[in-house]
C-alpha cells in the first residue's frame, strides 16, 4: 500500500505536471531555467518539503522537465501544520511512522499540485482550479451512477473529478488588449494575493511564478492547503468517532 500510494503522486507528476505544456505554459518555456528539484533543493525555506520529496521517491521526476504548477509550503507552514494535526512526529516534519507519513504526505503533495502552469496572474477576479487529488468520493458516486445506467459496477479512475483550491484577487484592474482585427477590448487583470482550500482556509504566498524548466512554476506559500477529505488535527478526527 505504501508503495501504491507513492507511486501514484509519483505518476501525477510524470504524467500530468511532465506532459507537454499547454500554449500558456509553452510561452513561459526557457531552456535555461533550472528544474523544479534544483529550485526547491536550492531554496532553505524548502527544506523540509524537499526533504518530504525525497523520502517520497519525487526527486527524479521534478528533475524532468515539468509543466505543471507546484504550491508548496515553507518550513514554518509544515511546523504549524504538524503541530495542528497533533500526530508524533520527528523533526522536519517526519513521522515517528513512516507508514503514516507516506499516506498523509504524499495525498497532501497532490492537492499541491495543478496539472498545468498557472501564473497568480489572472483574467478575472477569482479562479477555481483542480488539482491532482482524485475526489475518490464524488468519483465513487459517479461510478455508481454510470454503473446504475449500465447496470454494471466499474471503479472510480484517475479522469476526475478532483478536489479543488480557489486563487483569490484582492482587486482588478481593467487593461486594455487589442484582437487582430484591431479592435480594442478591455478584459479585468488581476494578481493572486491567496489561495482558499476547501476547509476554507485562506493562504498567503510567500514567493510567486518561478519559472522551471519545461514552463511549470512553483509558489511558495504560507500554510498547508487542506482538502475536504483530511481532518485538520487528531482532536477533530476524535470528535467525528461517536
Amino acid at each position: 500500500m505504501r508503495a501504491i500510494t507513492a507511486f501514484k503522486l509519483v505518476a501525477c507528476l510524470a504524467l500530468l505536471g511532465c506532459a507537454k505544456a499547454d500554449e500558456a505554459a509553452a510561452a513561459n518555456y526557457r531552456p535555461g531555467n533550472p528544474t523544479a528539484w534544483s529550485v526547491i533543493s536550492s531554496n532553505p525555506a524548502l527544506s523540509q518539503v524537499a526533504g518530504i520529496m525525497q523520502r517520497l521517491g519525487l526527486q527524479p521526476a521534478l528533475s524532468r522537465p515539468f509543466s505543471g504548477t507546484l504550491l508548496l509550503p515553507t518550513n514554518n507552514a509544515i511546523d504549524g501544520y504538524m503541530a495542528q494535526v497533533e500526530l508524533l512526529h520527528q523533526e522536519n516534519g517526519t513521522f515517528a511512522d513512516p507508514a503514516t507519513e507516506q499516506r498523509m504526505w504524499s495525498n497532501l503533495l497532490e492537492y499541491h499540485q495543478l496539472p498545468r502552469a498557472t501564473s497568480t496572474r489572472q483574467k478575472g477576479m477569482n479562479v477555481t482550479l483542480s488539482t491532482v487529488h482524485l475526489d475518490q468520493t464524488a468519483a465513487f458516486r459517479a461510478a455508481l451512477n454510470q454503473a446504475a445506467a449500465a447496470r454494471t459496477l466499474s471503479k472510480p479512475g484517475a479522469t476526475g473529478p478532483f478536489h479543488k483550491i480557489h486563487f483569490l484577487c484582492s482587486g482588478a484592474a481593467r487593461v486594455a488588449a487589442v484582437t487582430p482585427d484591431a479592435d480594442a477590448q478591455t478584459f479585468k487583470r488581476c494578481e493572486v494575493t491567496s489561495v482558499r482550500d476547501e476547509q476554507n482556509n485562506a493562504v498567503t504566498f510567500a514567493s510567486k511564478n518561478t519559472a522551471v524548466l519545461g514552463g511549470g512554476v512553483i509558489h511558495t506559500i504560507n500554510a498547508v492547503l487542506q482538502p475536504s477529505d483530511v481532518f485538520p488535527s487528531l482532536g477533530a478526527l476524535l470528535d467525528s468517532d461517536p
